[in-house]
């Protein structure tokens, strides 16, 4: 059996591989190493673009793929995969030699066209996301050599499933959340797993480099903190809006604000979970999106439009909500500290706000629709 501390180092691989593709490619390459696999083939569908189906493995010849799709009859003689539909189901694992003997598959020209090139006659697959639109499977190869799998490594199987199923939920999400994003906006997510007491757990490299440069503080199995007291005060409010239930209801906005008081990034809590949940299964997830240079454009001109700012009116707004602080703000734009107020004053009027506090929290809530 694998031990703890390696099945450790495979979940925190296939969690992190939601954001890093080569950490995915790592967890994938542990399993495969695990459960004595010489190959693992990640099979993504997509019924509504066929072109974004994939049949990836390392090594594998990329023209399978094509042989995967197009090899006339190939479909039908997929037969282990034909027999177990009926069971297949997000979170199942199966194991080939339940459905179908190593005689019977050697017969098919599937067998003959991609398997044998593979060196492949066992198998298993987890299934990580089934739906008319979509479907995720991982499955794990083995040569005749090799052997079927046996009931340690199907109890391997077994015991990653579930966090298979969350992870390709979170890969899905990811990847929506990345296409959403400005063209001009390349820099990563930071993406922090926490479990049901909101625990740091696990995520991505640029999760860990915003922890490093201060923007949130603390360490692997702790709350999340922050040194700003703005950003401290919304991480605190969403914690207790947790606690009185109604998180569950939509994603929860942080503005998170450097040891500086500037703006550098917008955090979104949401719930989390497609699988049961369990010791060592995240229940929150955290993506903070680092702001770029037209963020705060994009505020302005939404400021214009739906309030009828003017520029310089937005502008100061805008900055106001980047810097938190007025004086800092009018000294960004080289204004007085009474032209400033002056301007603010224009700016509570025209959207009937009365506190800063309240304004900022309107300019977050823009923010968040702009992205």
């Amino acid at each position: 059996m694998i031990a703890e501390a390696d099945y450790d180092a495979l979940l925190g691989d296939l969690y992190a591989g939601a954001a890093e593709p080569e950490r995915l490619w790592r967890f994938i390459d542990r399993l495969g190493a695990a459960s004595g696999s010489h190959l693992t083939v990640l099979i993504r569908e997509d019924t509504r673009d066929p072109a974004n189906n994939q049949f990836l493995g390392r090594g594998l010849d990329p023209e399978l793929r094509l042989r995967y799709d197009t090899e006339p009859g190939a479909e039908d003689d997929k037969i282990w995969f034909q027999r177990s539909a009926g069971a297949m189901r997000p979170g199942a694992v199966l194991n080939g030699e339940d459905w179908a003997s190593p005689a019977e598959i050697r017969r098919t020209r599937y067998y003959d066209s991609v398997l044998r090139e593979m060196d492949t006659l066992h198998s298993a697959a987890l299934c990580g996301m089934l739906s008319p639109e979509r479907a995720v499977f991982l499955t794990p190869c083995r040569s005749s050599r090799a052997g079927p799998y046996g009931s340690e490594e199907m109890a391997l199987f077994r015991q990653v499933g579930p966090h298979w199923v969350n992870a390709c939920a979170l890969m899905v999400r990811f990847e929506h959340l990345q296409a959403q994003a400005a063209v001009s906006d390349r820099r990563q997510r930071g993406l922090f797993l926490l479990d049901a007491d909101l625990r740091w757990i696990g995520g991505n490299e640029t999760a860990e480099r915003m922890v490093a440069a201060g923007w949130l503080c603390g360490r692997r199995g702790t709350r999340l903190d922050s040194r700003s007291a703005v950003t401290r005060a919304a991480w605190q409010g969403a914690q207790r809006r947790l606690a009185a239930g109604a998180a569950g209801l939509r994603p929860q906005t942080i503005p998170v604000y450097d040891a500086l008081a500037s703006l550098v990034a917008f955090a979104s809590l949401r719930p989390y979970g497609a699988a049961a949940p369990g010791e060592g299964m995240p229940s929150f997830v955290l993506y903070v999106r680092p702001l770029h240079s037209d963020d705060d454009a994009d505020i302005a001109a939404q400021l214009h439009a739906l309030f009828d700012l003017t520029a310089g009116e937005a502008t100061l707004a805008a900055a106001l909500r980047r810097h938190g602080d007025l004086h800092q703000a009018a000294a960004t734009l080289g204004l007085t500290d009474g032209s400033a107020r002056t301007r603010l004053q224009a700016v509570y009027e025209k959207t009937s706000m009365h506190r800063q506090v309240d304004l900022l929290r309107m300019l977050d809530a823009l923010a968040d629709a702009i992205v």
